[in-house]
């Protein structure tokens, strides 16, 4: 088995009879309306896998983990010139994958649900899914007789990689996330010391969970992919160089590990796309003549965004005919929209502000127990939460342009929020589009009615709580004790066991008490 690494959570694993392409991300576009750019640039590949899939008697395969446009990139995939290869998709309730790929030109199409195995000429292929309607994803396990490669890229599945492990035997080759990929805190208006104290903390954790992740699939070597991107547009550039964010290279992951790991034995490489690793040998057989490290990456950063800057000025000045009234009309339609399919809308208690950049003197307030909404001129409630954006940045999400979700992922928005607490309802009416609101409504209810419980131990003390994590569902019994606080292997919430196991930063509780001795 020989495995490329074509940049961001991008692959091309080929075996004796097969070729797997994951996650092609190769446009040199960018996703997300151009927010993000591939880190570093992978464009020239897009040439390489064309070749592979043209000149090859083996079987070919194309995977597409989710709908993520850093991940599922249809420009590219409608350039490919030979169509035969099957395409691999994850079978997500949400049909937007399957509705897209219905009459796309190749050989066959698989959607394959949770653990469904694809078999290949010389091994397998298996996908593994997670479905929380504000968590869709897959990750992909490829075995041969010899060789092994699971990865994991943005699937936060790591309560289920003990069964994996258990079920599938040894893995020689892994890979998973590493690097924040949200909008909190990038997008909030913190001071500088918030907003470096929680960029900290989420990396820390995060470094943690993957290298828990690691000590549980023992693999002889971790791959650090879907990495940060680079952020070219000038209105986000300066988030490649801040000192402190959710955004850490892999070299200070592959620093943390090293010592953090330092019993196991272990290759955390840092790779760069065209690099090439033969997985018996566990050698690069090639490696990429262009290479970035952190004294060359800021003289990189600058002459990638120069190459872009007439991109975005015509984009710029194509933007700037957007009609600020006529976006207020189509917002306030689509939010009508969205609060027809809410109904846990009583639950949120606190406004929801609108407001653009453009027209900062005119607000849309969402009152969300009443269904109701209305402009004012500013806001005016002491508890709120508030999102400030540009009329052609949302514009796209009425052209069908952008998702919501795609929307948020751009970064170009400021958000704000009074009592600094996240509220899942919230957080879910704003990134699902109309259609899913009531599914995720109805995955909300069904957590809530879970009321599976374990005991866990912390410092002596035995505790009774819920199993699952309420935010995404994540398996407690996965997750690891802290002091008198339990961590979801997921997205890493802590959970106060001394405090009737209350969220340390919402209002959420997975409902601790201690239990007495025998």
């Amino acid at each position: 088995m020989e495995i490329t690494y074509l940049g961001h959570a991008g692959f091309c694993v080929e075996t004796e009879k097969t070729i797997i392409i994951m996650d092609p991300w190769l446009s040199p576009t960018g996703a997300f309306e151009g927010s993000w750019f591939q880190f570093p640039q992978n464009h020239h590949l897009a040439a390489y896998v064309q070749e592979k899939l043209n000149n090859t008697n083996k079987d070919r395969y194309i995977y597409v983990s989710h709908e993520h446009k850093d991940h599922f990139d249809l420009k590219f995939l409608n350039s490919i010139e030979n169509r035969d290869f099957t395409l691999i998709i994850a079978k997500f309730r949400r049909a937007e994958l399957r509705r897209i790929f219905k009459d796309y030109n190749c050989k066959k199409v698989i959607s394959c649900a949770n653990e469904e195995e694809v078999l290949i000429k010389d091994g397998s292929i298996k996908v593994y899914l997670i479905d929380t309607e504000v968590n869709r994803d897959s990750s992909i396990l490829v075995k041969t007789n010899t060789s092994s490669f699971l990865n994991l890229n943005d699937c936060k599945i790591m309560d289920r990689l003990p069964e994996i492990i258990k079920n599938e035997g040894k893995v020689d080759v892994f890979t998973t996330q590493f690097s924040g990929a949200i909008w909190h805190p990038t997008c909030y208006e913190y001071s500088k010391e918030q907003y470096g104290k929680i960029s900290k903390k989420k990396v820390r954790s995060k470094f943690e969970a993957v290298a828990r992740s690691i000590e549980t699939v023992k693999p002889r070597l971790w791959l650090p992919s879907a990495g940060p991107p680079c952020f070219l547009d000038p209105t986000l550039f300066q988030l490649n160089f801040e000192p402190i964010n959710i955004f850490p290279r892999a070299p200070e992951v592959i620093g943390f590990l090293k010592k953090r790991l330092k019993t196991m034995t272990l290759e955390t490489p840092n790779i760069m796309p065209g690099d090439i690793l033969d997985v018996k040998s566990g050698n690069f057989i090639h490696l990429s003549k262009e290479r970035v490290d952190e004294a060359n990456v800021e003289s990189y950063i600058k002459e990638y965004a120069a190459k872009f800057e007439s991109f975005f000025e015509a984009r710029k000045k194509t933007y700037s005919t957007i009609d600020p009234q006529v976006i207020w009309s189509k917002l306030q339609k689509e939010l009508e929209e969205k609060l027809k399919h809410l109904h846990l809308h009583k639950r949120i208690t606190v406004p929801l502000y609108f407001c653009l950049n453009d027209q900062p003197d005119k607000v849309l307030r969402v009152n969300f127990p009443e269904k109701k909404l209305e402009f004012v001129k500013d806001i005016q409630d002491k508890q709120y939460y508030s999102i400030r954006i540009n009329s052609w940045d949302i514009a796209r999400i009425f052209d069908s342009k952008l998702t919501w979700e795609d929307f948020m992922l751009s970064f170009r928005m400021k958000l704000n929020r009074e009592p600094d607490i996240f509220q899942a309802l919230m957080h879910g009416f704003l990134i699902n589009e109309a259609e899913d609101i009531n599914p995720f409504c109805e995955k909300v209810l069904a957590n809530e009615f879970n009321k599976e419980r374990i005991v866990v131990e912390a410092n002596g003390t035995r505790y009774a709580i819920n199993r699952y994590c309420p935010h995404d569902g994540g398996d407690l019994s996965q997750g690891w004790i802290a002091g008198k606080q339990i961590i979801c292997p997921r997205h890493r919430w802590v959970f106060d066991l001394n405090n009737s196991g209350k969220c340390t930063t919402n209002d959420c509780s997975i409902h601790a008490f201690p239990l007495e001795d025998d």
